[in-house]
């Protein structure tokens, strides 16, 4: 099979799975809701079991696709300028419901100045989106998730024509369980589990961090991790505030 081959016949089993699996969320969502009709409380915990389940393996279908087209170099960025204050505000708003249920404290610290910038909206959304979900699934109740950021400054060579180049830092810190550091480079490969003995009680798959890199690195930005094993870890990424080759 070559590789157009291989791109058409990946896309086309996605969507058919993605068509079914929306009518189960769409509908076990309605039950759950008693649209039509007073349940129990079995039934509904059920039901809820099914939702759950349905939006793990659609958030697992669209990793997955994302994973290809890093890998088909089909991922494009579609520039425009947006307010960062409010993207985070967005993003932490997506999941609040989560934070409430697990009782995790989120706090959100926006660095002076900081406004507008220059990038992929919803691939900046995803990258957010991708960070918070990771520290809020490692932060045990009652814990604590940070998001702040900040501009810095790049220096340019002396003697350079061009002006310092600026950059938006965004940082997530939490008070998880923190990473080793013989596992901190290996937490952005695909799939890799730092024990995976305890994947059942840290549920994913496995390819938010991966995703979240390459994201990183198409806005010509940088992404790393400070963390120790038991001491909640800080996941920072940086990336030009207006890039010049856009």
């Amino acid at each position: 099979m070559n590789v157009n081959s291989e791109n058409k016949f990946i896309s086309t089993i996605s969507h058919k799975l993605k068509t079914p699996l929306n009518a189960i969320l769409g509908f076990s969502e309605l039950l759950v809701e008693q649209v039509y009709g007073t349940l129990n409380e079995k039934q509904i915990h059920y039901l809820k079991n099914i939702h759950s389940s349905g939006e793990n393996l659609l958030t697992l279908l669209n990793d997955l696709m994302d994973l290809m087209n890093f890998r088909w170099g089909e991922t494009q960025l579609n520039y425009s300028d947006f307010s960062l204050p409010l993207a985070i505000n967005e993003a932490c708003e997506s999941v609040k419901n989560w934070v409430a249920k697990k009782n995790i404290s989120l706090e959100i610290n926006n660095g002076e100045g900081v406004s507008v910038i220059r990038a992929d909206e919803a691939k900046f959304m995803k990258i957010l989106h991708h960070l918070l979900s990771n520290a809020i699934k490692f932060t045990q109740p009652g814990g604590e998730v940070k998001i702040s950021t900040q501009f810095l400054k790049a220096p340019t060579d002396e003697g350079s024509p061009f002006s310092p180049q600026i950059y938006i830092e965004v940082t997530v810190a939490d008070t998880g369980i923190g990473i080793h550091p013989q596992d901190q480079e290996k937490i952005f490969s695909e799939f890799y589990q730092v024990d995976p003995n305890r994947s059942q009680d840290f549920e994913g798959t496995g390819l938010g961090l991966c995703i979240t890199r390459e994201l990183v690195k198409l806005h010509r930005g940088r992404i790393w991790v400070e963390s120790e094993g038991g001491k909640g870890s800080k996941f920072s990424f940086a990336i030009p505030k207006v890039d010049n080759q856009v």
